[in-house]
């Protein structure tokens, strides 16, 4: 599996618009809704501590989804919903197949008659029962956050330290879309549709690097800086002309001031 490390570039992932929406995510409780809604999930919580915090926070999602119900909303968020979860189950609990498929076995279940009976079947939990489901989501999760902040990410690098920047960000992207494009599109896996992988509608990484084009960029902060080195040196240069011109008649005044002084 191709790593999905991507802490070396937490500090830009937190600027960008996906990861605001994650942060929303992150945020959100309710106490209430898990136990009345997840009672097959909070049972799992003797297996590990961190059971009824993550119980909560989807309760919290869920609650606010449900207030939230109009379409577009569904069909801007449900896909960021998956991939959140997912990457909470990777964060939160140990790599344990036994424990993450109970998690995400009763998950799966209980969404099901949430998403019946409150969210009009409009955002479903997405789970395919294989053994490496949440790395699968994991991986997806950074090609789709790509395609999301792509038109952010072309608008920001405007200078040189942003694109610097937002190119290390591209360049890890980059290593794993050609994995995917590889496996999804070279080879027309349709299976790579069930993780919101479109190929028709990511471009290729090279393409933004090329249109923010770091090296131009560098070339121009370059220019900048030796053209306000030179505006320093002709003014340096100006001031010591004009230094060398008054000289002989700061020497003139000093003359006659002394004879005047003599005479008198």
């Amino acid at each position: 599996m191709e790593s999905t490390d991507m802490r070396d570039v937490e500090s830009i992932l937190k600027e960008l618009p996906s990861y605001a929406i994650y942060k929303q995510f992150s945020e959100l409780r309710d106490i209430q809704f898990c136990q009345k809604h997840f009672t097959n999930l909070l049972n799992l919580q003797d297996k590990n501590s961190n059971i009824t915090e993550f119980c909560n926070n989807i309760s919290g999602i869920i609650q606010h989804l449900y207030k939230n119900k109009r379409e577009n909303y569904f069909r801007e968020n449900c896909q960021y919903v998956n991939f959140y979860i997912y990457d909470r189950i990777k964060i939160m609990f140990p790599p344990d197949s036994a424990l993450i498929n109970s998690i995400l076995n009763n998950i799966n279940i209980e969404w099901y008659l949430v998403n019946k009976n409150l969210l009009e079947e409009k955002c479903s939990f997405k789970y395919y029962h294989k053994t490496d489901e949440v790395d699968k989501w994991n991986v997806m999760k950074i090609i789709y956050d790509y395609k999301k902040n792509y038109n952010y990410i072309k608008g920001k690098t405007n200078d040189y330290d942003a694109c610097i920047k937002y190119g290390k960000y591209l360049n890890k992207v980059k290593k794993i879309y050609e994995i995917k494009k590889s496996e999804c599109c070279d080879k027309d896996n349709g299976q790579c549709g069930i993780y919101f992988f479109e190929c028709k509608t990511i471009e290729h990484p090279d393409t933004l690097l090329q249109e923010i084009n770091c090296p131009a960029l560098a070339t121009d902060n370059s220019r900048e800086t030796h053209a306000d080195g030179n505006k320093d040196s002709s003014d340096n240069g100006s001031l010591k002309t004009s230094m060398v011109a008054i000289s002989p008649f700061i020497g003139i005044l000093a003359s006659f001031f002394l004879s005047y002084k003599v005479n008198t």
